[in-house]
């Protein structure tokens, strides 16, 4: 029986032979929980290591990552070897790991013929957040045709930056981050056209619907609260309806978000969206802050957050949690 002291008409409640009691926690705040209660839990340590792994459980590892991706495609034998052979040895992190096989295998998809060494070789330099990034030709080609619609159907002068190759590139891997199921975040100094690049990059890649919306842009500020993102309820003849929050659309109508000035809101409203950068290829819902409510993530949903540097006066650093979550 567990005691409830609080409820004085029902002081205890039987419990269920097959309850259990799970909790997480990351290892910096394992020390300020008291002895008393690590004392009734059994502590188990996850590490994000692949220390001591053989060359046969590494494979096997990748080829169930990439399943584990829903891409309903053949395992590519040769992409399963170079990545084992890239990562055996090496320091990398589980996360990493996951990371890199999750977008080789969706680079793998979209673009069949890219030979596996380039596949690795370039999305490893992307993850890696380098400079320069050398983009497969087959990958540049397609890009191409998509430029190049895009600039038909504008004006001369609302286009000219296109023809930039540091823009093209810059765009370029920004599509294949949405491929992958990367969100990304820009930064830049006041001006430099990142709110611009952001929704550009929108109606190259996605096409508009009846409302000639393919994107949604909430420009964030300290006063910014999770009921403005997410939405909130509202009472119509006498039921009880929710009102849509930009962000609770995007998810919903599978549409590109574009965070604008996002780390100008508060801590709390920052890390809500934990919530949402969860969402991966095996849970494909996602719990609504503020509103309590599991809603299918919409697999076309694609999340752009575009902010100044945190040195600027205001402005407020990521938290790790969310770096590891998103392109930088």
């Amino acid at each position: 029986y567990f005691k409830i002291n609080e409820n004085p008409n029902l002081d205890k409640i039987l419990i269920n032979k097959n309850f259990r009691f799970y909790c997480t926690c990351s290892f910096d705040k394992l020390d300020s929980l008291s002895d008393a209660f690590l004392n009734r839990l059994t502590v188990i340590v996850i590490d994000d290591q692949l220390e001591n792994i053989e060359k046969q459980e590494l494979e096997q590892l990748v080829k169930i990552l990439i399943v584990q991706e829903n891409l309903n495609i053949q395992i590519n034998q040769e992409l399963v070897n170079e990545l084992v052979d890239n990562i055996i040895n090496t320091e990398f992190t589980m996360s990493k790991v996951a990371r890199l096989v999750k977008c080789c295998a969706h680079l793998s998809k979209n673009f069949p013929n890219i030979q596996p060494k380039e596949n690795f070789n370039y999305i490893k330099t992307l993850l890696d957040n380098s400079v320069n990034v050398d983009i497969p030709i087959e990958i540049s080609k397609k890009l191409q045709e998509k430029f190049q619609k895009y600039k038909d159907k504008k004006f001369e002068d609302e286009t000219f930056y296109i023809d930039s190759q540091k823009i093209r590139d810059l765009i370029t891997n920004m599509y294949i981050c949405m491929i992958c199921k990367i969100n990304i975040c820009l930064i830049g100094r006041t001006g430099i056209g990142k709110t611009h690049l952001a929704r550009t990059f929108a109606r190259i890649f996605r096409e508009e619907n009846e409302f000639d919306i393919c994107d949604i842009l909430f420009a964030f500020n300290t006063e910014s609260t999770m009921e403005n993102l997410y939405g909130t309820f509202a009472f119509e003849g006498g039921n009880t309806t929710i009102v849509e929050g930009p962000l609770y659309k995007a998810i919903n109508e599978g549409l590109i978000f574009i965070a604008d000035e996002f780390n100008l809101a508060e801590e709390s409203v920052i890390q809500s969206l934990m919530n949402v950068l969860e969402v991966n290829s095996q849970s494909s819902k996602v719990l609504i802050p503020g509103i309590n409510r599991i809603i299918p993530y919409h697999k076309d949903c694609f999340i752009i957050i575009c902010q100044n540097d945190s040195r600027t006066k205001g402005r407020k650093l990521l938290p790790n949690s969310i770096k590891k979550k998103i392109k930088i």
